[in-house]
């Protein structure tokens, strides 16, 4: 089943860019291209406008979601405030952003509304125990700190062939930094990475992120013709 779309903006300004850090794990070879962060710029009378900058990861490999031998949508999985999800609706792809929070999708939907975005926004539950998510659908699907395990199949599944995972969240060394504490939402060494082993590694890393200081692992993997079931 397709996404039940709640809302869909359309329009074409989008946010100026500003260079970004480049950061490790980037697999060998891969053609090194300037990183772009999309900011928006915000007045003194509306300091709260200020849209929150997309994660580096998302960015840095944004490329890769405008193939185009690619078909269908960008999924932002538990999308928050959306602010990746709204940078890729930027690069002109169709985006829809999914979350369980209706008041955040709200956020979201005003956000992309003040920039001029087009994006579609799912209100969801993704821990019914049912698969929400469409097969074969998705050209790319971006989660960032979230984690729910019985997901993880249904990820695997939703992206096409040959289609952009981009996955970032928090590891069991965490705790020593921050929250989250509970372990259900904490990766153990190496989790990530063994569930997508059989996919096309672009970029993995596993460690401490500065500013602020947090423990994660990263994935930017390619879907490949086959996979094991």
């Amino acid at each position: 089943m397709a996404p039940r779309v709640l809302w869909m903006t359309r329009s074409s300004p989008r946010p100026f860019l500003a260079r970004t850090p480049s950061f490790p794990g980037d697999a060998p070879g891969l053609e090194k291209v300037p990183v772009l962060q999309a900011v928006l710029p915000c007045t003194p009378a509306e300091p709260g406008r200020c849209a929150v900058p997309p994660d580096p990861l998302v960015v840095r490999y944004s490329s890769l979601l405008q193939d185009p031998t690619l078909e269908g949508p960008v999924l932002d999985l538990a999308c928050g405030a959306g602010e990746n999800g709204l940078f890729v609706a930027g690069l002109g792809l169709p985006v829809v952003l999914a979350d369980r929070s209706s008041e955040v999708l709200a956020v979201a939907r005003r956000s992309a509304e003040e920039r001029g975005l087009a994006a579609q926004f799912w209100e969801v539950d993704l821990e019914t125990g049912v698969n929400p998510l469409q097969e074969d659908y998705y050209r790319a699907i971006l989660v960032f700190h979230y984690l729910h395990r019985p997901l993880i199949p249904y990820v695997r599944q939703a992206i096409r062939t040959g289609g952009i995972l981009v996955y970032e969240t928090f590891t069991s060394e965490q705790p020593r930094y921050g929250r989250p504490h509970n372990p259900d939402y904490l990766l153990q060494p190496g989790e990530l990475a063994g569930w997508f082993q059989d996919w096309q590694t672009i970029h993995q890393f596993e460690g401490v992120l500065e500013d602020p200081p947090r423990a994660v692992a990263q994935i930017v993997c390619r879907k490949p013709d086959t996979v094991a079931t």
